[in-house]
């Protein structure tokens, strides 16, 4: 059996590899294959869903699983999606096992009853479509976050290293004269400055925010509760039970009977039996 080989980049799957044929996945805005594209971007399958994961339907010869929210990791058969924890059964909108985050999460529901807004891709609690939302491990988790930032820290040292050097070359350029060259130039450092404070606040903010969410992912878990016995069910008095129960009045036994009635209300022991 040949074996199939995906690509994925960020966490996300972007192509497959089939018996030698590369074919490119192309997402909606939450994550499922809308359309597979051959070498010449010609569309050789295309799918249409339901919200909770029905598929609605698909032009194509494509035996690939990864169509409804593919793209984060749902492998989809004919009638299960596997979510890396559990299985998901679209017909019925419910995970099949209980939610590992119970009682913190809904045991069985799936995505807080959002699907065209939220994603599960851990199987264990769901999100905004985070691509770091898959990995298992809040320290894993928190590296994914932080590499996220590499963008924003490379523009803060660049658009930094630009706003020291503007600076320096309108001072100059300023003591020389105070023309239209110096308004030029304190205009391009003032870009450079906003550029800098702009990716600082996003590093700085986004590190933050990692942070916290790695520290509220290692926050202990509320321990279920067990699940209280079942109650007895009331004793309930019968006509003939009623019927001794009235004679017995006439000469009080040593027992009490708490709160009979002959209609049939709830009581303690029947001494009666």
């Amino acid at each position: 059996m040949a074996t199939t080989t995906y690509t994925n980049f960020n966490g996300q799957i972007v192509s497959e590899n089939r018996a030698s044929t590369i074919l490119d996945y192309m997402p909606d805005p939450l994550g499922s294959t809308a359309a597979l594209l051959d070498s010449s971007q010609s569309q050789t399958d295309t799918w249409e869903y339901w919200p909770y994961g029905d598929e609605e339907s698909h032009s194509g010869a494509s035996v690939s699983g990864f169509t409804w929210l593919g793209s984060w990791g749902y492998f989809s058969s004919q009638v299960l999606t596997y979510v890396r924890s559990r299985f998901y059964d679209p017909s019925t909108a419910q995970w099949l096992s209980v939610d590992t985050e119970w009682p913190a999460e809904d045991a069985y529901q799936y995505a807080d009853l959002q699907p065209v807004q939220l994603i599960d891709p851990s199987g264990e609690s769901p999100s905004g479509g985070d691509v770091c939302d898959g990995l298992k491990t809040c320290e894993d988790k928190r590296d994914c976050c932080l590499d996220q930032l590499d963008l924003a820290d490379i523009v803060k040292d660049v658009c930094g290293a630009a706003a020291g050097v503007a600076i320096g070359a309108c001072v100059a350029i300023c003591l020389a004269s105070l023309g239209t060259a110096c308004l030029v130039c304190l205009g391009l450092a003032g870009v450079a400055v906003g550029c800098f404070l702009a990716a600082l606040w996003e590093y700085y903010s986004g590190t933050k925010a990692c942070k916290d969410a790695y520290w509220r992912c290692k926050k202990p878990k509320p321990v279920p509760r067990e699940k209280p016995e079942e109650k007895p069910r009331p004793v309930r008095i019968g006509p003939d039970a009623y019927e001794t129960f009235m004679k017995a009045l006439k000469n009080p036994p040593a027992y009490r009977l708490d709160g009979p009635d002959k209609f049939g209300g709830p009581v303690g022991p029947n001494p009666f039996k």
